[in-house]
């Protein structure tokens, strides 16, 4: 809860947590200037962000639910409107915050198997779709890196498919690669038919040869 001149004059743990501001910031703070720029530091559009709030509090009679995309890939359904004394004067406003990183992953995800399906249904080519899918799968998953290698039947290699955000010097790598019970997580998987999980390629024996 703000004050009309934009005093934090109430505020819980949980926002406290959603925007990372140290407690010893929040105590000191005269104004909401030093945690409205920690919050504005942490969402994709800072200047937008820093617009938006600035807007509500010179129009103090709105109302408004506004997405705010973080940085780390968080999702929050932001809302705020106005407070009031008896007498109608304006006091302040009232912020709160709901978690929506959830829905808006299945969302991205929807919208990306719908666009494949329709990729496939039109014909388009091969190395397209799997961009595509490649790109859906890092959709909001902030440090994702996704590839698709394809499994030649009658060589047993992998040829390259799709690595939107990978080096070429990896996928030129992995071109070409022969599964085995110990190649890697794609090959390994390739040979045993189901889905291998690696939490540390670096310690790994599947990764011990690269």
């Amino acid at each position: 809860v703000g004050d009309a001149e934009r005093c934090i004059v109430s505020c819980n743990r949980r926002f406290r947590e959603i925007w990372n501001v140290p407690d010893d910031v929040f105590d000191a703070a005269d104004t909401d200037s030093p945690i409205f720029e920690i919050g504005a530091s942490q969402v994709k559009d800072p200047e937008k962000f820093r617009e938006r709030v600035t807007y509500l509090y010179d129009h103090p009679a709105e109302s408004s639910v506004d997405e705010i995309e973080f940085r780390d890939g968080r999702v929050y359904e932001g809302y705020t409107s106005p407070l009031h004394d008896p007498d109608g004067r304006y006091l302040g406003r009232v912020f709160s915050l709901h978690d929506i990183t959830p829905r808006r992953r299945i969302e991205e995800t929807l919208r990306g198997r719908n666009q494949v399906l329709e990729w496939l249904a039109t014909g388009a080519p091969l190395r397209e779709i799997l961009n595509l899918i490649a790109q859906a799968a890092e959709q909001g998953r902030d440090g994702t890196l996704s590839s698709i290698l394809l499994l030649e039947k009658n060589t047993g290699l992998l040829r390259f498919g799709a690595a939107p955000r990978l080096p070429d010097f990896y996928n030129e790598a992995m071109d070409g690669l022969a599964i085995g019970p110990e190649a890697g997580s794609c090959g390994t998987a390739a040979y045993l038919g189901r889905r291998v999980v690696v939490e540390d390629l670096m310690t790994h024996p599947n990764w011990t040869a690269y």
